[in-house]
């Protein structure tokens, strides 16, 4: 479908095409959120599912207070560079991280399992 943005004349209200290259602004965006149907999805799959359960008790018993997350973005995990650098990473995940007790990350671990090669 088309992407559309509602603009303002007068009391009147009509569509027009967003312009191409734009990124929507926030009442644009939260109309967007508000007229999609959304519906929850695995966050790992049957593979990743089965790393994560060897992984969790192998970290509890070698590094205490240590904890695994899954599906988390760099940005959440990286600071520093160009707003362009991070909206690059951003976007990018780490299938597992493993923080220490103090919520710092200290290893990253990539599966490569049958998902990654779709």
């Amino acid at each position: 479908g088309k992407d559309w943005r509602t603009a303002g004349g007068g009391e009147q209200l009509r569509l027009v095409p967003r312009e191409s290259g734009r990124a929507p602004d926030a009442a644009e965006q939260l109309r967007i959120v508000m007229e999609s149907e959304f519906r929850t999805k695995r966050l790992l799959n049957k593979g990743e599912e089965k790393v994560l359960a060897a992984l969790e008790p192998i970290v509890a018993q070698l590094e205490p207070g240590w904890r695994v997350w899954t599906q988390v973005s760099l940005g959440e995990v990286l600071d520093g560079g160009t707003a362009e650098a991070f909206n690059t990473i951003n976007a990018k995940r780490v299938d597992f991280l493993l923080v220490d007790a103090d919520q710092r990350p200290r290893l990253a671990i990539e599966y490569q399992g049958q998902g990654h090669h779709q």
